[in-house]
């Protein structure tokens, strides 16, 4: 194959790409305006807190950082903001938004009059990751996904397995919903997890207290709450 007919086929296959995410993009879009009208929003934007500087190797780096993003209705009727905390090996995008396109609970408690800060937890998602100081990444497992989120009927792996039939695709590795899913890094600073929590809900919220909604956090959540239990309300 001569580079002039290796370059025409990797138009055609890049055009291919991009036609199918475009087409796919646009269905999300479609699917989500049926659903819902306009999120009347006062505020949306993002922050950061925590975070402190160390030298690798002759460079500087800011470690135990924590991105925030927040919603604040236009309308907001409850006294208590929400804190969202995603689970192990995913990131702040847990709660805004499903693989196939749908709002999720950060837009959900929103539109009911809350206000909504979603984390990604240091060392993941949009936090950064300095592996001198985390360690190496430990990326998730495609595999395990599959049996314990996206095929639990399938797989059966506990007695209400069952029960958990509301992923939207088949659970197939080449589903286009699964290739939604993205795997993160599973490493994090757990005592720099504590240390940003804390501070957002410190100096952030003022003399606001905090419900925190977790994934599959308990134990970082549990210490979140012992060490600044007068500023957060409850802990699901």
């Amino acid at each position: 194959m001569n580079q002039g007919t290796l370059a025409l086929v990797s138009i055609a296959a890049a055009t291919l790409v991009a036609g199918g995410i475009l087409s796919f993009l646009a269905t999300r879009t479609a699917q989500a305006a049926d659903e819902e009208p306009p999120l009347n929003l006062a505020r949306d934007g993002f922050f950061s807190v925590g975070g402190k500087t160390t030298t690798v190797n002759g460079k500087s780096y800011v470690v135990g950082q924590m991105y925030v993003e927040m919603r604040i209705p236009q309308k907001q009727t409850h006294p208590y903001p929400i804190v969202m905390v995603h689970g192990g090996t995913r990131s702040g995008t847990t709660f805004t938004g499903t693989p196939d396109g749908r709002e999720s609970w950060a837009q959900y408690f929103a539109r009911r009059g809350y206000a909504v800060y979603v984390v990604d937890q240091p060392g993941r998602g949009r936090s950064g990751y300095v592996a001198e100081v985390y360690g190496p990444p430990r990326l998730a497992d495609a595999g395990s996904a599959q049996t314990r989120y996206l095929q639990q009927v399938k797989h059966k792996l506990w007695p209400q397995a069952h029960l958990h039939t509301q992923w939207p695709g088949s659970g197939e590795p080449d589903d286009p919903v699964t290739l939604q899913m993205v795997g993160l890094n599973s490493s994090t600073e757990k005592p720099a997890m504590v240390r940003a929590i804390g501070t957002l809900s410190l100096y952030r919220f003022e003399s606001e207290k905090s419900p925190v909604p977790q994934n599959d956090n308990r134990p970082i959540d549990y210490n979140i709450c012992k060490k600044k239990s007068s500023k957060i309300f409850a802990n699901s």
